[in-house]
Order: C-alpha cells, then sequence, then structure tokens
C-alpha cells in the first residue's frame, strides 16, 4: 500500500459519478493499492484482504471488490490483461492524475494502450471464461447442474441454520440479526447430496 494524493476532480468527475458512492471509495483505495506506474496484480482477493481488511465478511468484501473491477474495468478506468501469465490491471488515468518522482520498475508490462491490453487479454482463454463466470454470477446464473442441485438442497432441513424446507439458509450477522444467504449452505447440499 502506498500513500496518494487525491485530485480534487476527482469529486466532481461525471464518470465517477455513475457509479454507486461504495465503488467510489473502492476506486480510491485501488490508487494505494496499485504500484508508481499504475499496475496492480488483479486478484480481488488480495485486493479485498488489503483494502478491506477489518470488514466483519471477508466474502462480502470480495464479492464487492470482484464486481467493482468489473464494473471499472467495463467503463474502460482500468484495463486488465495477463502478464507472464499472472493477471494484472492498470489504471487507466494513472499518468493524468499522479505524479510519481522516481518510479520503480513496474510490476508487470504496462500496455502502451487499452487496445494492446484488450486483445491480448481477448485471446486468452483463462480471461473468457472469468468473464463468463463473472457475468452469470451478475444474472443469478449457474450450470444446470448448479441450479439442480440448489433446488433440491432446498427440499430438506439446512443442518447448519435448521431452516427449514422450502426456506433460504440464514447467516447471523455482527449485530445479531439474521440476513438470508443467496445460496443454501454447503452442509445442505452435501446432506441432499446423499
Amino acid at each position: 500500500m502506498r500513500t496518494r494524493s487525491i485530485e480534487p476532480r476527482f469529486w466532481r468527475s461525471s464518470l465517477l459519478a455513475e457509479l454507486p458512492r461504495d465503488f467510489r471509495l473502492l476506486w480510491v483505495g485501488l490508487q494505494s493499492y496499485v504500484d508508481e506506474n499504475g499496475v496492480g496484480t488483479d486478484d480481488y482477493r488480495q485486493i479485498a484482504a488489503e483494502l478491506f481488511a477489518l470488514d466483519d465478511d471477508p466474502i462480502e468484501a470480495r464479492s464487492f471488490v470482484r464486481e467493482g473491477l468489473t464494473r471499472f474495468s467495463r467503463k474502460s478506468l482500468i484495463t486488465r490483461y495477463r502478464f507472464n501469465g499472472h493477471p494484472r490491471f492498470r489504471i487507466n488515468e494513472w499518468d493524468d492524475d499522479q505524479r510519481i518522482a522516481r518510479p520503480k520498475a513496474p510490476l508487470g508490462l504496462v500496455p502502451k494502450s487499452t487496445r494492446e491490453a484488450s486483445d491480448a487479454s481477448q485471446a486468452d482463454p483463462a480471461h473468457v471464461r472469468e468473464v463468463l463466470v463473472d457475468l452469470g454470477q451478475e444474472l443469478g446464473w449457474g450450470t444446470e447442474s448448479e441450479l439442480d442441485t440448489r433446488r433440491s438442497a432446498l427440499a430438506i432441513q439446512c443442518p447448519n441454520c435448521l431452516a427449514r424446507p422450502g426456506a433460504a439458509c440464514t447467516w447471523r450477522t455482527s449485530e445479531g440479526r439474521f440476513a438470508r444467504m443467496k445460496h443454501p449452505h454447503r452442509s445442505r447440499v452435501r446432506a441432499a447430496e446423499h
């Protein structure tokens, strides 16, 4: 993590204003996460661990970061690419927003243009699969077998949270309240499979 300055124009950027407030906080956090060239490791788990280490629900933080990176990429705020097989991203307007006196060597190849990076990443089957998985999760899709497994899991009582058949699983928040889960507990899925 590095100390960065935030340009005053950030607060009036129409492009960033289109994003929900929480994603703007993530954007500021990414400024500290990347190296002196605006390049960072494109791993939502690592970013969540760095930026939201004290959050009560690390799974929710990871999901939030993953969604944020996808939104930033769609808005062309970042360019995602691979360097020597490792996923990287670069903040696109980095040179306009940050002045680094003595930049160190970049974490990975810095693409000269968005086009160069997107051409390389589109050819990578792992990247294509990742994009499709992200899209499917955003839309609530799953493979037929995953959907069948979830449906059959709902037919029995959950051994973890004791949710009755047909009811969604729940988890206890830090405030002591119960919240519905998007997917059933793994123990419920395993019990339904046997």
